[in-house]
């Protein structure tokens, strides 16, 4: 009995790293469309221990693709896995439930992703479509489904294999049939993205480390030496300097703000940077852009747990076992609203770190006008690890969607710029010092994904699940 409970824990933590291959930085991605199988397997075969072995197989796998956390939240990244792998034990109990149909398994999975992003503030970092980042097959399907259709897709074809594996000739020609109507769907379906002119955008990544920093203004005088030098060859029209550029209140540090101001206008471009802002004894993380001597900015409206809040820190007990641990306190204030900066009639839609891991927010902003996409990081928080890989292709995934150019400038990190279909164009890799220039092209179209979001996949999802709960309430 111990052998079978060990070769069972193997098999599912196992499972779990396979699968975790199809993700950055290792992208392989075709690994995802049947990585799951082996866990789906055993899963099979000791039925009643389906929740423990999907548990498992979570575990091992957010382990072992979010370890780069452990560097700003030393082992309180644990929990986070602990708490995510409870909704991989919650799917594998469920289709357990279904018969492991590939119809139920998949809309389980959307309704699950959709819990992820939005309860205890959201976390998708690992969503199973980041693991078709690198697929240039399937750019259509996210601008009709969003990013969750990838996901649903990847479940379906995962559970297509295991009928193929038990032989269940109705459920596999079923669902060979909706695959095929599915591809031929996608393969005629030509969205049309009207350019609309286009901006001519220099990034700068300075490759400074967070943890070197000795004073605010370190950064700012890389970044300006940097910009100088190439702002005569390349003439942008706006300048991408990262988060992190000023790591204090800018906005009392007239001296500072006088020359960069003077910098813009000598060289004639308007500038978007990363610094914090404190009003009314509150600290923003925030995006400032500089155009004609004018200042607008945007305030982070989506915090990072753990590195810019903690989740129950008003609890005295939590906040000091997080002090004694990760030896700091976190206390940024949540933004208040979503905004888009104007660049002579140019929406330009600012995101600092993370934000571009949600589809809500930059659907939000392509509704208010945004034909390009700009996000600052800084991710030398999390040193050479996977982390920063893992964010960057995030950006391709909303690309996707939205039908917009993105453009993510680092401190240190990756910083690169991706089109509209999600092709890398150009990027600047970890550890490196550069700079990116490109003239971006400019779409006002919006694509089916953002005019409805997920309503579309949501209801197909809720009659299937429906309809099969029926029938199998009859039974």
């Amino acid at each position: 009995m111990t052998g079978k409970f060990f070769l069972l824990f193997l098999g599912s933590v196992v499972s779990g790293l396979i699968f975790a291959l199809s993700f950055p930085p290792f992208n392989l991605y075709y690994i995802g469309w049947f990585g799951l199988l082996p866990g789906i397997l055993i899963s099979y075969k000791f039925k009643k221990l389906s929740f423990l072995i999907g548990f498992l197989s979570g575990f091992s796998f957010y382990v072992f693709l979010l370890s780069w956390l452990f560097t700003v939240s030393s082992f309180f990244y644990l929990l986070l896995c602990l708490y995510l792998s409870i909704y991989w034990g919650i799917f594998f109990y469920l289709v357990s439930k279904f018969d492991y149909n590939p119809f139920v398994a998949a809309s389980i999975w959307f309704f699950i992703e959709i819990l992820i992003e939005n309860l205890l503030t959201g976390f998708p970092w690992l969503t199973f479509s980041l693991s078709q980042a690198t697929n240039h097959y399937i750019w259509k399907l996210p601008q009709f489904i969003g990013s969750k259709g990838i996901s649903f897709f990847l479940v379906f074809f995962n559970f297509f294999l295991l009928s193929i594996f038990l032989k269940r000739f109705k459920v596999f020609t079923l669902s060979l049939f909706f695959l095929i109507i599915s591809f031929l769907f996608f393969h005629f379906y030509n969205p049309e993205l009207k350019k609309n002119g286009s901006i001519k955008i220099l990034l700068v990544q300075p490759d400074v480390k967070t943890s070197e920093i000795r004073k605010a203004e370190t950064p700012l005088k890389i970044l300006t030496d940097i910009t100088i030098k190439n702002v005569k060859k390349f003439t942008p029209d706006i300048v991408i300097w990262p988060e992190g550029s000023f790591p204090d209140n800018i906005l009392c540090e007239r001296k500072i703000l006088k020359k960069i101001k003077f910098i813009c206008q000598k060289y004639r471009f308007s500038l978007i940077l990363g610094t914090f802002r404190k009003e009314k004894n509150k600290f923003y993380n925030t995006a400032l852009f500089l155009n004609r001597g004018q200042i607008e900015f945007y305030d982070k409206t989506h915090l990072v747990p753990y590195g810019e809040f903690i989740p129950g820190g008003r609890v005295k007990f939590i906040k000091e076992i997080f002090i004694r641990y990760a030896g700091y306190l976190p206390e940024i204030e949540r933004g208040k609203e979503i905004k888009t900066f104007n660049y002579k009639g140019i929406g330009i839609s600012p995101l600092i770190c993370y934000e571009n891991i949600f589809p809500y927010i930059t659907n939000k902003m392509v509704k208010k006008g945004g034909e390009i996409f700009v996000v600052i990081t800084n991710d030398s928080w999390f040193g050479g690890s996977a982390g920063p890989c893992q964010h960057f292709y995030h950006n391709v995934l909303r690309c996707m969607e939205t039908g917009r150019y993105f453009i993510q400038c680092a401190l240190s990190g990756v910083s690169g710029i991706v089109s509209e279909k999600g092709e890398i164009v150009d990027k600047i890799n970890l550890n490196e010092k550069g700079v990116l220039f490109v003239d971006v092209p400019l779409f006002s179209t919006k694509t089916f994904y953002v005019k409805h979001g997920d309503f579309s996949l949501f209801i197909f999802s809720l009659f299937i699940t429906g309809v099969y709960l029926c029938r199998k309430l009859r039974k």
